[in-house]
């Protein structure tokens, strides 16, 4: 059996699943710098680099910041193509938006990219930038908001700001600042509505696709990256009543309550978290340590064997915490966690 390494690296070589620009050449598992090539030069060839704040960040993350994007990208696309329920579930989504944008290459791989690359590119603002509250963040930076939710329940188009500013105004310091996800989701669409419309004026295409309608899928990849480090209690939680001092009761669920977020009804956000949580880099710390665990996926569970001790029951914990407000059924036996999709 394969270990995740080799795995990433033979999807690696099975370019056609990941590879939505031809001329990026660039193996992102010889080392860190040709990691963070990898990510650089996907943006620019998607014309999405150009006087980007967000773009800009990369040079500035630290090694298992970029490790951790690059891992989630291949492990996202590998669950996509291994699990066939998650599978039919986002195709319904492309296929909605390969109708809207005809004369485009609407696939998995353009908006996976577009959602792990960018997702946290927030972070130089998170530790390095300070504001009192969410208005104070967009004042001045944002021309085109983000609005109309898409791909992610109704609640969240009432509680990002609040959140925002929860953080903000929180006692914890780790995370007394502000959110990188709901920076990075807004500013994104912000930059990729901005190109685009200058795009469409000076009709500059270089072989790229600038249909007016690419704003749908933009909109939805952003709307992802905002809610993505958005955190759900349960009723109960040291946190709760400091939840509901900030308008934040939507996030509490009650304690035999089902998970907002559903893969029928939001499935780039499901796959997201799903990978973004259990990404073995956050606790591995780089990639030569992913030797140490193999996956094994299916139409309804996904299998992670980790044999190494010293990493094995920190993961597992980080893994099983997904019961509490994305997936109830995870079962872990000595070496093995098994998440039930």
């Amino acid at each position: 059996m394969q270990n995740l390494l080799e795995t990433y690296k033979d999807l690696f070589s099975d370019s056609l699943k990941w590879k939505y620009y031809s001329d990026i050449n660039i193996d992102p598992f010889i080392s860190i710098d040709s990691s963070r090539d990898f990510i650089t030069r996907f943006i620019e060839l998607s014309g999405k680099a150009q006087d980007n704040p967000l773009f800009e960040n990369i040079h500035k993350l630290d090694d298992k910041r970029i490790q951790h994007i690059v891992s989630i990208f291949f492990l996202g696309t590998h669950i996509y193509y291994k699990n066939s329920t998650i599978r039919t579930s986002i195709d319904k989504v492309i296929c909605r938006f390969k109708n809207q944008n005809k004369s485009s290459k609407i696939e998995f791989s353009f908006l996976w990219f577009l959602i792990c690359l960018f997702h946290d590119l927030g972070y130089e603002i998170e530790d390095n930038e300070k504001y009192t509250n969410f208005d104070e963040f967009i004042d001045g930076k944002v021309k085109y908001f983000l609005n109309e939710r898409v791909g992610v329940p109704k609640l969240y188009e009432n509680t990002f700001k609040q959140y925002f500013n929860y953080r903000l105004k929180s006692d914890n310091v780790n995370i007394k600042k502000p959110d990188h996800g709901i920076c990075g989701g807004i500013l994104l669409f912000n930059k990729l509505n901005t190109i685009l419309i200058k795009k469409q004026k000076n009709n500059r295409s270089k072989g790229l696709s600038w249909n007016k309608k690419l704003i749908n899928i933009y909109r939805y990849a952003s709307w992802v990256i905002l809610a993505h480090n958005m955190f759900y209690i349960r009723k109960g939680d040291s946190n709760e009543q400091e939840y509901r001092r900030n308008n934040l009761d939507s996030l509490i669920l009650d304690k035999d309550e089902k998970p907002k977020v559903n893969l029928k009804k939001h499935s780039f956000l499901y796959l997201f978290l799903l990978v973004d949580s259990i990404d073995p880099i956050k606790t591995f710390n780089k990639y030569e340590n992913l030797t140490d665990i193999r996956i094994v996926t299916s139409s309804s569970d996904l299998r992670l064997i980790v044999n190494n001790e010293v990493f094995r029951n920190e993961y597992f914990k980080k893994v099983e915490r997904l019961k509490d407000w994305l997936i109830p059924e995870i079962e872990i036996s000595y070496n093995t966690v098994i998440i039930k999709i």
